[in-house]
């Protein structure tokens, strides 16, 4: 039986507790710590590295792909039972991760730790908006004033918002700007223990505040697509950025009925 709190359809968002165990993501937050230190025990790279050793401890450490760099964390996004939860939430029939973030928040980062509202899809010009999700897999207990993600309940049928961004940390300034086309929202906060997870749809606008908790917020987000996605052929620099698709080693199927 899963437990849902909310529903995925309706609000654009849901959470599940107790995904895992806690052996496997202690396990997970220890070698991410390996991965952004550099220390890589399969002996591959991450894809992108937003933070290296020596630059300020404050900000967010977000590290693209550490799943190629970690074995721990590789094993991890392919669990049997992480594949079969997503599809039934999802009411799919296949799973595949396409790409993975992992994300270090310090305690203590100001407007530092902020991460400005937006909806993953309008990064990816190379998907339609359906079909595409993103789970969150918290390592550490997540608490009101961890910085959780943030969501708008219901901005999963919203038009497009110009003016909002993920990498602009002045929230305050956004919330105006969305504001000005939607008076009354609410925003609900992933509060979630460590093991378990938060779901989200591609349109569903989210984001993020300073974590004052005195302990980091860490992370694996899963970008995953189910068998309803669809591509968009483009002509830019990231034309063949899904050629990726292909290789399972980068992208693994972790559900396929």
């Amino acid at each position: 039986m899963i437990s849902e709190n909310n529903n995925l359809k309706d609000t654009g968002f849901t959470f599940v507790d107790d995904v895992f165990l806690q052996t496997d993501i202690l396990e997970s937050k220890n070698s991410f710590w390996d991965v952004i230190n550099s220390k890589y025990d399969t002996g591959i790279e991450p894809e992108n590295r937003f933070w290296n050793v020596g630059e300020d401890p404050k900000k967010i450490i977000k590290i693209d792909k550490p799943h190629l760099s970690s074995n721990a964390l590789h094993n991890l996004i392919t669990q049997e039972n992480f594949g079969k939860i997503l599809a039934k939430i999802t009411k799919a029939r296949k799973i595949q991760v396409w790409h993975t973030q992992g994300v270090w928040k310090p305690t203590g980062g100001g407007l530092k730790g902020n991460a400005g509202w937006h909806r993953d899809i309008q990064y990816w010009p190379f998907w339609e908006p359906y079909g595409i999700f993103t789970a969150w897999i918290a390592l550490t207990d997540v608490f009101s004033n961890s910085g959780p993600v943030r969501y708008i309940a219901g901005s999963h049928h919203w038009n497009e918002i110009s003016g909002v961004d993920f990498f602009n940390n002045d929230i305050e300034c956004q919330d105006k700007i969305i504001k000005q086309k939607h008076s009354n929202y609410k925003i609900v906060k992933a509060q979630i223990a460590s093991g378990s997870i938060a779901i989200h749809g591609s349109k569903t606008y989210h984001s993020s505040v300073n974590n004052t908790s005195g302990s980091p917020r860490v992370g694996m987000v899963v970008h995953f697509s189910t068998d309803q996605a669809k591509k968009i052929n483009i002509t830019d620099k990231h034309s063949d950025y899904l050629d990726i698709l292909n290789d399972q080693s980068i992208c693994p199927i972790i559900y396929d009925s």
